[in-house]
């Protein structure tokens, strides 16, 4: 029988029948003990008339505004282990957490603020891990993991953002994952990211072939199934333009500019990267440019209450937070291209047939006839994987 893992923002999740089990990350619970045992030695610092006019009293964050964020899981040759990466703050890094166990100490691989580490995932026969990493505010590229001896290799390259790779079931050594371009303007100062495609990555031969491109799409987060076939989730691609300015707005600019300028530059990189400007860590509490209806879902911004009310007057059984426009499609082995649902966030496939998605407010499992069954209730899951 498949288990089935989720991830709810700084905690991992394992899916019962009747609940679901919290994990809690042991590196994020020392870090923000140790920012409050550290926040109290220097309390002195932070407090009195005096306090306000102390540059000190910036490096002595509270530690209830520390948000570190699991970026990805993957379970581990035998199914009693789980590696996962984790940001916070300017930190990123991978550990390894006992399931049979989850007290035990936790296995430190590596950490730091030199690289961010995203999407893996582990090959169910051989054990190698292929995962994204970031060493520096916007590459991300491809890299096989060398646990033993805390290192990586990079398998791919260039100015793209790698994620979300999976290992084919049906083609040895052989890596789908989804890219993006990072457009520069003439200065090469980053302007915005272009579509993302499915890419095919080959091991053995180290080619790179482009297998999914929708003109006017995002197509990210790919899985395969042992029959061959190709699933991911499709959405309309956001360019960035700008509409042209009315004479008003134009003779505003100025009285604008200085207000303006922070936001679009933190607007913009969390809307292309998922992460704030002034931190390579994932910190919600920064973006002070978000609506409090807004919620950040795979790097785009979406007012979650807006498209709650839509799905709920279009008579959706099950209303979520995801747009429609969200679909996960599947490309089978001849060449076809479906829709299998819509308004899809996260989506697991499990070896029976039967896929599990999530639409930001429930957990449901589809069989291959079409019937849903909601497994669980629970707001903004983005990764589901089963082993």
């Amino acid at each position: 029988m498949d288990k089935l893992f989720l991830i709810d923002k700084d905690t991992i999740g394992i899916v019962g029948e009747k609940q679901i089990e919290t994990l809690e990350s042991q590196y994020l619970v020392k870090y923000k003990k140790n920012a409050l045992d550290i926040r109290k030695k220097h309390e002195w610092k932070t407090q009195g008339i005096n306090a306000a006019f102390r540059e000190e009293r910036k490096l002595f964050p509270d530690p209830d505004t520390i948000q570190g964020k699991i970026n990805s899981i993957t379970v581990l040759n035998g199914g009693e282990r789980l590696l996962y990466s984790v940001s916070v703050e300017n930190f990123s890094g991978l550990f390894i957490k006992s399931l049979s166990d989850p007290k035990e100490p936790e296995i430190h691989i590596m950490h730091g603020d030199k690289a961010s580490f995203f999407g893996m995932e582990a090959h169910e026969e051989t054990g190698e891990i292929i995962l994204s990493v970031s060493e520096s505010s916007l590459e991300r590229n491809l890299a096989l993991l060398d646990m033993e001896n805390s290192r990586y290799r990079f398998v791919t390259e260039g100015d793209t953002q790698d994620d979300n790779p999976t290992w084919s079931k049906t083609q040895k050594r052989t890596v789908y994952y989804d890219s993006a371009g990072i457009g520069r303007d003439y200065q090469g100062f980053f302007a915005e990211l272009g579509p993302r495609t499915i890419n095919k990555l080959d091991l053995n031969r180290y080619t790179v072939d482009e297998v999914v491109a929708l003109p006017g799409y995002d197509c990210f987060r790919p899985q395969t199934d042992l029959d061959g076939n190709l699933y991911f989730i499709k959405k309309p691609y956001e360019d960035g333009k700008k509409k042209s300015m009315t004479f008003i707005e134009f003779i505003s600019v100025p009285f604008k500019i200085l207000k303006a300028i922070g936001k679009a530059i933190e607007f913009f990189t969390v809307r292309h990267t998922g992460e704030g400007f002034t931190s390579r860590g994932y910190n919600p509490a920064k973006l002070k440019t978000l609506d409090p209806k807004d919620v950040i879902i795979n790097g785009n911004i979406i007012n979650a209450e807006k498209i709650y009310q839509q799905n709920l007057q279009s008579g959706q059984p099950y209303p979520g937070i995801a747009p429609r426009s969200w679909e996960l499609m599947c490309l089978d082995s001849s060449g076809n291209l479906k829709t299998i649902k819509q308004g899809v966030i996260g989506y697991a496939l499990k070896k029976n047939g039967d896929i599990v998605y999530s639409n930001g407010k429930y957990i449901i499992q589809m069989t291959g006839e079409g019937k849903e069954e909601v497994l669980h209730q629970i707001d903004y899951i983005e990764e589901l994987i089963t082993a």
